[in-house]
């Protein structure tokens, strides 16, 4: 008999959804490899009043790391690819600024990020339509490494990409066709893709405002070049499929997706990590697998891994030895709800009830967002409004080059200036002298101009990667 409580759980998420200012949640249950419950919450689209439900289509973000990382285990498995060699014997113009890890990054220590190489997301959010093989090939080796090669968890993005190109480099065809013939076919996840989402039912991505208190639709993130890190599109009922192979170890039915002794090498540790700025007892993180968390759970082993786009949060997790899972798909960004609706899951059948999760997870969150406010502000008090430029304002004017990022544009806008990389454009905020900040994507990052011993700006820095030093652009001189 099914310990997991409908009526139960139901009280949970509308009480996630409410504290959390999340808009709807499309939730699958798997209890000892049967699905339990599979419904929605809240509301696809709040203005019309149209309910979330299990066939909602809905991205999933980086839960999509984990159908990559089974497409490199099905290549070792079929003798083309082993994934603890050289990533450079099957990829060669793959390079990165570390020359050690260069040549000895093997697909194991792309897939569970240890390479050395923070997230430097900034750059393929703004260039939406670069080539995948110009991303990895061209900009990759010139980024900025904050850890040396195997020293510590740096999760990024761009190493899934990378895969994603060795995919289509071995087998002839785009990661994306790989992955719906191999995987999501023969599953049988008709909701599911990889690119485009499919017809159906679509809701409005969400945003909350703290400012005014709204849920503001938002447009869904492009993924392109990097969409072997997080471009899936999919329903609860069809992630409970992609569960059901994971609990199977690689087999539906009688159909054998992965075999079981390569599919252990996607749930098996390979390096600590460190995720969230808080700690939670009854969770305790074991280490990263290829493209899954692995975690302790109230004693239990855990799976999972979360995946949050522009007006999208989803969260896919299950315990092997239970044979239980949970998917949670929401059509909001940035919300905790997935987690706080998944741990309630959990809890029920494993028949805990001491905790109030969705009332947990609000509280450490608001305390997060109330510090990274406050530092903001701190930031922005250092400002001296009484130190102007140290040159007239058309000579900052111009385009200025990094070998990674490309081009970045420094235009006049009134008594200040516009920065575009790409197709992002924000305002440059000017603090004293040279010194400057931008703020893009819920995020400030500080920048400053460089005059050259000839008196002329010479370049400019700006700390698009929070993690690592800043990216210095050169002043390209027109003749």
């Amino acid at each position: 008999m099914s310990a997991f409580s409908a009526e139960t759980f139901g009280q949970a998420a509308e009480k996630a959804l409410r504290l959390m200012n999340t808009a709807g949640a499309a939730v699958s249950v798997i209890e000892d490899g049967e699905v339990v419950f599979s419904g929605g919450f809240g509301y696809a689209d709040i203005d019309k009043g149209i309910p979330m439900t299990d066939d909602t289509i809905l991205p999933i973000g980086s839960a999509t790391k984990a159908f990559t990382a089974m497409s490199a285990m099905t290549l070792q498995a079929e003798g083309k690819l082993d994934i603890d060699r050289p990533v450079r014997e099957y990829l060669p113009g793959f390079a990165l600024r570390d020359p050690v890890a260069s040549q000895h990054a093997a697909t194991r220590d792309l897939l569970c990020h240890r390479t050395g190489m923070p997230r430097h997301d900034l750059l393929w959010v703004a260039w939406r339509d670069v080539p995948r093989a110009e991303l990895i090939e061209r900009r990759l080796p010139h980024m900025r490494e904050n850890k040396t090669f195997r020293e510590k968890w740096e999760y990024n993005n761009y190493m899934f990409a990378a895969v994603g190109l060795m995919v289509e480099r071995l087998t002839g065809k785009r990661w994306e066709d790989f992955v719906s013939e191999r995987i999501l076919a023969p599953l049988g996840m008709d909701s599911t893709s990889t690119a485009e989402p499919k017809p159906g039912k679509h809701p409005i991505l969400y945003k909350f405002n703290r400012k005014t208190g709204v849920n503001e639709p938002t447009a869904p993130m492009h993924m392109g070049a990097i969409s072997p890190a997080g471009s899936i599109k999919s329903t609860a009922s069809d992630m409970a499929k992609w569960v059901r192979l994971n609990l199977a170890k690689g087999k539906a039915g009688e159909t054998v997706i992965l075999p079981p002794e390569a599919y252990e090498q996607l749930v098996k540790p390979n390096i600590p990590y460190e995720l969230l700025p808080f700690t939670i007892p009854e969770n305790v993180g074991l280490g990263y697998g290829l493209g899954w968390f692995i975690d302790s759970y109230r004693g239990e082993r855990l799976v999972q891994h979360g995946g949050n786009v522009f007006g999208a949060s989803a969260l896919v997790a299950f315990m092997p030895e239970r044979n239980s899972g949970v998917v949670v798909l929401a059509n909001q960004e940035g919300t905790y709800a997935t987690y706080a609706l998944a741990y309630a899951a959990f809890d029920l059948m494993l028949g805990k009830s001491d905790k109030d999760w969705p009332e947990f997870l609000h509280d450490k969150i608001e305390e997060q967002v109330k510090l990274a406010e406050g530092n903001a502000d701190a930031f922005k008090k250092c400002a001296k409004p009484d130190k102007p430029f140290t040159h007239p304002l058309d000579e900052y004017v111009g385009e200025y080059d990094n070998p990674g990022y490309g081009i970045l544009e420094i235009a006049r806008d009134g008594d200040g200036f516009l920065v575009k990389l790409h197709d992002e454009s924000v305002k440059l905020y000017h603090m004293h002298y040279d010194v400057f900040y931008l703020e893009t994507r819920g995020m400030l990052l500080p920048g400053a101009f460089k005059t050259g011993f000839d008196g002329n700006i010479e370049s400019v820095k700006v700390g698009f990667e929070p993690a690592a030093k800043p990216s210095e652009f050169k002043k390209v001189i027109k003749t």
